[in-house]
């Protein structure tokens, strides 16, 4: 299985390939397995690989409420995105997990071409050192932990006339890190629930994360696929006592292979009690990192870290790809 990768295979350019995870014996036994099957099966009932004999799309929104699974598609064009977001199935004290984040596009493609590669799994020490590895799920730094907007308490979705699809997402960033995880007792505990404990400990710290209450957060989606546009706006409001970083503001992430034109800006009201008001323009430049995913030419890229100010905070990020 792991010469199935269809990137490029580790390199000092692309030090990533599948999940370290994926080169346990039991995933590779899995893996054989369903590939065997799934040949069996296209043997049995003459089924041809061949991209002529695909379905067409079909048009239009379907969305999974429960799951917090959006699909859109038009004009050739697919793309999936997480709402609310999903409870992962276990807790790394070391690894950020945005698989399972919601509140930006994981799959995009357009005449059989990919857009916009898949969220992974990052070492958090890495994503301290190189805050575009978040990629599309904001990331927080309080008092010397690391805190995560992949989960939403409320969801919104509608369809103007014109077909733009509207998401509309507030939540609060999640702890991602958790206490104490550069101690010598707390990684052999860790060992030891994944040795003996079947991760018990891990999944049950899912539903004791801590929480960043002082700061609300709103996104909002905007998606134009028929344009192969997207605008996501971020918007926060800080009521913390102390020292709140936002580490990578106007995240995203994208292909080398179909690298979308961006634009940011960074809009500040400081003093403001809602998510509403006047606004001033402040604008950045993005920077990129190679990301872990198995897509080639997959980048993270955000705008510099930032200590936020009381109040409000907006990021507005616009992305459009060209129709080919």
């Amino acid at each position: 299985m792991i010469w199935l990768d269809p990137g490029e295979h580790a390199s000092s350019v692309k030090p990533y390939v599948w999940d370290a995870y994926m080169y346990l014996s039991v995933y590779n036994a899995w893996a054989a397995a369903l590939i065997s099957l799934a040949g069996r099966k296209a043997k049995s009932q003459g089924f041809s690989w061949s991209a002529q004999n695909r379905e067409p799309e079909q048009s239009g929104v379907k969305y999974d409420e429960t799951a917090g699974l959006l699909r859109v598609a038009a004009s050739g064009s697919v793309m999936l995105v997480g709402t609310r977001g999903q409870i992962p199935q276990t807790f790394a004290r070391t690894i950020l997990e945005t698989r399972y984040a919601g509140g930006f596009p994981f799959h995009l493609r357009h005449g059989g071409k990919m857009l916009c590669p898949p969220p992974a799994r990052v070492p958090i020490d890495d994503v301290l050192d190189h805050p575009g590895l978040a990629s599309w799920v904001p990331v927080f730094r309080h008092k010397g932990e690391l805190f995560a907007l992949s989960e939403f308490d409320d969801c919104k979705v509608e369809v103007d006339e014109s077909e733009v699809l509207k998401v509309s997402l507030v939540g609060s960033p999640l702890g991602s890190s958790g206490p104490g995880r550069d101690g010598f007792f707390r990684r052999a505990l860790d060992a030891a629930d994944w040795r003996f404990l079947n991760h018990r400990l891990a999944r049950r710290a899912l539903f004791f994360r801590a929480r960043l209450h002082g700061l609300t957060v709103r996104v909002d989606l905007v998606i134009d696929l028929p344009r192969l546009e997207f605008v996501r706006t971020v918007k926060l409001l800080n009521q913390c006592s102390d020292a709140v970083d936002f580490l990578n503001p106007g995240g995203h992430a994208y292909l080398q292979s179909a690298k979308p034109s961006a634009r940011a800006w960074v809009l500040r009201k400081a003093g403001a009690s809602d998510l509403d008001g006047d606004l001033t323009l402040d604008q950045g430049e993005f920077s990129a990192v190679p990301l872990p995913s198995v897509m080639s030419g997959a980048y993270g890229s955000c705008l510099p870290s930032m200590r936020l100010q009381s109040g409000v905070i907006i990021h507005k990020l616009s992305l459009s790809w060209e129709h080919q």
